[in-house]
């Protein structure tokens, strides 16, 4: 029997295919004149007899096993077929068309029926009657799975269209004309499922009109619209207006992560066999030991971000709970479409971390509390025209005066738009990624851009304000910036005068690209953010700093020494700090230090500390404990009078030569300790006092004494 039926043009609208199979057998009688020359003018055949289909299927719909009933065939008069089962039935009685010009085809239906009990519920039924000039036709409990149609494998969204149809229907078979209603209950595609539609249509002269739609996603979530669309002009115009829960809506499309979101965005993967997969290779050879060693530093990154996949915490689930508006009016054409909508929704709750079961030692397994994000309003509006989507705006409105705002045009070779975010809270902002520094305050910054494909050179504004607090609650604003980018992304800082920041970056990056660019330059209120860069164990107290640098990069030399060119100054007046890891933790400074990729250079940089004074002069490589220094670096203590609570009150005098490489500091030298006197520390169990008769190390009287040397 599928020898008989052709196949169907492909298309997501229709079935795939039309799978028929079984046996047929036929006893009757053929009788038959001009057979050769008009076979199917009136009178010249005759066929009657019984027809016999066994083990008939339909696209995975299985028949009653015999189906058996009487055929009869009379051209010019009627053509009709009645065969049944002990419940399945298909019968159907055809008429000739004796209007002519005006007939779709030469018979016409005047009645069917097809009956079908699966076993799994109410009987499949399809009937239709001829009154007058119309066929009366109904549904009843028509499975779509039937029809084996995949409409939204387009946008990742496997599955056959499926739900149950009732329906009824009148339709003119000579002009193909049709109104009536129509409900499907649990409509979907694959693992996407409602709970009901219902709609009345009217289709007419290839124009199909639907004044009533209704879409019931779960109880609280419905979806009105109405449309009309005309096939011959290809015109769209459309209404629809949804409520709801977004988190029903979200069920409802099987989204439960950012991940799962993106799929609809997402092609096709194309697999390939494993033996069809190269070799990859992850060594340099052939390279340098430092190019080597550059890439070994890589892979262990990424080896540690591959293991510990929660350092940076960007949340993936999208649970959210609130209700919802939307509206929506579509017009153009189904080639062109577009549209205008708005959503909006109030008192919206993000858990972007569920209910977790955690070890703490002392309690053994306890529930940590879920985390949640607030969210006050969000408004969507725009239009989608010529393929480009427009924003204006897009707001998410978040407790207090948090506010993230977009508005601007996406499109296929287009893109330009703003970004605002206005007194976003970084702790909230820690709840998403983990930053790299221990920062407190508020961010508000603004963003313009414009593009095209393939994007010109052009320049494209961006401004930025950082507003940070690390111990100053005055929340004076540390950061605000320019960039431009001209074959590249460049920054320019622009206020306040404290910080001023310009960088280039050569995009993409090529083997003849330009070196990487950063000039900065930062006043004292900046300073304020060392409390932040070291994790606390520096503060800036007071006085007077300034910071000056210029670097460049060579990109394609990887993070080497010999890619980075880089000098600076650092000077400092009645400046003061604080340093955790130490006693006394008040250091104060004056003087200035220079530095590059390679060395520091120190002169006359004066050090107080714990009533004392220390004078360092010379220079220290900054990386490289290997690199020879002409002089190096010696810190003097200058004969004076220390106060270290708890650990030593007295005199120090003496030279310390620093050497190795800044971030691994070799110190030697020799110390004079005069008029003074030691604390053991409290572990030796001795914390008294011991006078210098008893101990040179911890009190001299008039000379002084060489207490540790190199």
């Amino acid at each position: 029997m599928a020898a008989l039926i052709p196949p169907l043009p492909p298309s997501p609208l229709l079935p795939r295919a039309i799978n028929i199979s079984g046996q047929a057998g036929f006893a009757g009688q053929l009788a038959g004149n001009n057979l050769l020359s008009a076979p199917f003018a009136p009178g010249n055949l005759n066929l009657n007899g019984t027809l016999e289909l066994a083990n008939l299927l339909l696209n995975d719909v299985q028949f009653e096993p015999l189906l058996s009933g009487p055929v009869r065939v009379v051209p010019g008069q009627a053509i009709a077929l009645n065969l049944q089962g002990e419940e399945d039935l298909i019968a159907a009685s055809l008429e000739p068309c004796r209007r002519g010009a005006a007939c779709p085809l030469p018979y016409l239906p005047s009645s069917f029926e097809v009956r079908l009990d699966p076993g799994q519920g109410e009987a499949i039924a399809a009937r239709g009657t001829q009154v007058g000039d119309q066929l009366a036709v109904n549904l009843d409990n028509f499975p779509l799975q039937i029809l084996n149609i995949n409409p939204a494998e387009a946008i990742n969204v496997p599955g056959q269209l499926q739900g149950r149809v009732d329906a009824e229907a009148q339709i003119n078979p000579y002009t193909l004309a049709a109104s009536g209603r129509t409900t499907v209950t649990q409509p979907g595609i694959g693992s996407i499922q409602g709970e009901e539609l219902a709609a009345t249509f009217a289709y007419q002269n290839q124009q199909l009109d639907v004044p009533s739609l209704s879409l019931e996603l779960e109880e609280d979530t419905q979806l009105q619209a109405t449309a009309n669309l005309n096939f011959r002009s290809g015109a769209v115009a459309a209404q629809l207006e949804a409520t709801g829960s977004v988190q029903d809506l979200l069920d409802t499309l099987q989204i439960t992560t950012l991940e799962s979101a993106t799929r609809f965005f997402e092609r096709p993967e194309n697999f390939v066999l494993q033996g069809n997969l190269p070799a990859l290779s992850v060594g340099l050879p052939q390279e340098t030991i430092a190019a080597q060693l550059n890439l070994l530093y890589r892979i262990q990154q990424q080896r540690q971000q591959a293991a510990d996949p929660d350092q940076f915490r960007l949340p993936s689930l999208l649970d959210i709970r609130g209700p919802f508006t939307a509206q929506a009016d579509i017009g153009g054409s189904f080639s062109n479409p577009e549209a205008t909508f708005e959503v909006t929704g109030d008192n919206w709750r993000w858990i972007t971390r569920p209910n977790e079961e955690v070890a703490v030692d002392a309690l053994g397994f306890v529930v940590d509390d879920p985390q949640i994000i607030a969210v006050d309003r969000v408004l969507v509006a725009g239009n989608y025209g010529d393929r480009t989507l427009s924003l204006a705006p897009a707001r998410i409105e978040l407790p207090g005066e948090a506010l993230l705002a977009f508005s601007g045009e996406i499109g296929p070779e287009t893109l330009n738009g703003t970004l605002e975010v206005e007194q976003l809270p970084l702790d909230l902002v820690e709840t998403l990624v983990v930053l790299p520094l221990d920062l407190a305050g508020e961010i508000t910054t603004a963003a313009n851009w414009a593009a095209r494909q393939p994007i010109p050179k052009q320049k494209a504004p961006w401004q930025s304000w950082l507003l940070l607090s690390t111990d100053n609650p005055s929340m004076t604003p540390l950061w605000a910036a320019t960039i431009t980018k001209e074959s590249g992304s460049s920054l320019r800082r622009s206020a306040p005068e404290y910080l001023q920041v310009q960088a280039s970056v050569p995009l993409p990056v090529a083997a003849d690209s330009a070196p990487a660019t950063l000039e900065a330059r930062l006043g004292t209120p900046a300073l304020d953010l060392i409390s932040g860069l070291t994790g606390g164990t520096v503060r800036w107290m007071d006085g007077v700093g300034n910071v000056a640098l210029q670097a460049s990069w060579d990109l394609n030399g990887g993070f080497t020494e010999a890619a980075i060119d880089a000098t600076g100054e650092a000077s400092f007046e009645n400046a003061t700090i604080a340093i955790a890891p130490i006693p006394e933790e008040i250091v104060s400074l004056n003087g200035s230090v220079t530095f590059s990729e390679t060395l520091l250079d120190i002169r006359q940089l004066q050090v107080g500390y714990a009533g004392g004074e220390f004078a360092a002069n010379g220079t220290l490589p900054t990386f490289n404990p290997g690199l020879t220094v002409e002089e190096p670096l010696v810190v003097t203590a200058i004969n004076n009078r220390l106060e270290i609570e708890g650990l030593y009150v007295g005199g120090l005098a003496g030279d310390f030569v620093v050497s190795g490489a800044a971030i691994a500091p070799v110190i030697g030298g020799s110390a004079q300790l005069y008029d003074g006197r030691a604390v053991l520390p409290p572990e030796l169990e001795e914390e008294e006092a011991i006078e210098a008769d008893e101990d040179p190390l911890a009190q001299v009287e008039g000379q002084p004494q060489t207490v540790a040397e190199n």
